[in-house]
């Protein structure tokens, strides 16, 4: 009989458990339009290229750090203030009717200019963090810090 309690509680405790953990790991309507907008990746070709023309100035630098740079950059935080701009720009409503409405494309476009301009507000910050990180890597490999 207790083995058969302790069974039933165990079970209550993971089920309880795992619907909490489910709650948690939700993406949003925010991040989810967010994921499918061109925006998600073109902002990794836009920083590669970016990084690429940072290492033309630095023909001295091999390409494995270069590479290191590239698979240092983090996009979170990025990806974190467009979410935001969406989640202030869009209805939860809104970002369903243009999941559903671009359910057979690739690609979502950003839906209005103002959202638009918002995201290319962020760009200089972001592009700031690039350089912070590509001036570490290179710092912290022997090789001048890039200023310019």
């Amino acid at each position: 009989m207790k083995n058969i309690i302790s069974i039933l509680l165990f079970s209550i405790c993971v089920v309880n458990v795992s619907a909490r953990n489910s709650r948690y790991s939700q993406v949003t309507p925010a991040e989810q339009v967010y994921n499918r907008m061109v925006i998600s990746s073109r902002i990794v070709e836009f920083t590669e290229a970016y990084i690429n023309s940072k290492k033309a100035n630095k023909p001295n630098v091999p390409n494995s750090i270069w590479e290191t740079v590239k698979n240092n950059i983090d996009y979170t935080n990025f990806k974190n203030k467009v979410i935001v701009i969406l989640n202030n720009n869009l209805s939860e409503a809104g970002m369903q009717r243009m999941l559903s409405e671009f359910s057979q494309t690739p690609l979502i476009p950003i839906p209005t200019i103002n959202i638009k301009k918002e995201i290319s507000d962020l760009m200089p910050v972001f592009y700031g963090d690039v350089d912070t990180k590509i001036s570490q890597i290179l710092s912290n490999n022997g090789y001048k810090i890039i200023v310019e």
